[in-house]
């Protein structure tokens, strides 16, 4: 079942960060990407560093 169709600077995944659940869906490409993968400790380094960070979320 397809529940969404991303293109380009679009997101997924995101709420896992925060609260640590599974994700919802998994995605499946149909052509090449480019991935950026954040890590949770990493994320919340950064916006220890620079809290401002924190209210994009």
């Amino acid at each position: 079942m397809r529940l969404a169709t991303l293109g380009a600077k679009n997101y997924f995944a995101e709420t896992s960060l925060f609260d640590g659940a599974p994700h919802q869906a998994d995605i499946v490409t149909i052509e090449p990407v480019d991935i950026l993968l954040i890590r949770q400790s990493t994320l919340f380094a950064l916006v220890r560093r620079r809290p401002t960070w924190g209210c994009l979320c």
